[in-house]
């Protein structure tokens, strides 16, 4: 009987693990039509969404973070900055607190942080619809 009550008990806690992990899956916060390579025109901005996760690149790496949706909405929230350091001489991610410590600036505290826009994908084409005007990216 003890030996049932401890089977049970096993099985209880690996469900309760099991139904904590499938919870913890916000993939639904995402619309997945953004997954890819998008890229401006001229080639010079680049944007790759991946699963809640993002980099744009001027160029070079610029910025990383993540984003959710909601209907036409996307929300980035900037994580990291990819910023020259003078004294090392090295192109390297900052989060938001290394950044303070190797620049000793807080101007970065205006730097990471989330806003949202509204985005439209239709066929390879996407538009971010910014404060200033739209960006235009086609799916590489």
């Amino acid at each position: 009987m003890k030996s049932r009550k401890f089977m049970f008990g096993i099985l209880a806690i690996t469900l309760v693990f099991a139904m904590a992990i499938v919870g913890c899956d916000d993939s639904s916060d995402v619309d997945s039509s953004l997954n890819g390579t998008w890229e401006t025109i001229d080639s010079k901005i680049t944007y790759i969404f991946n699963n809640g996760n993002f980099e744009m690149q001027y160029d070079d790496p610029y910025i990383k973070g993540i984003y959710k949706t909601s209907g036409d909405k996307l929300t980035i929230t900037v994580t990291h900055y990819c910023l020259y350091n003078d004294l090392t001489g090295e192109l390297k991610w900052y989060s938001k607190n290394e950044a303070k410590i190797a620049f000793a600036d807080s101007y970065y505290d205006e730097l990471y942080n989330s806003f949202t826009i509204t985005y439209n994908i239709k066929d390879k084409t996407l538009t971010l619809y910014f404060e200033d005007g739209a960006t235009v990216l086609t799916k590489k």
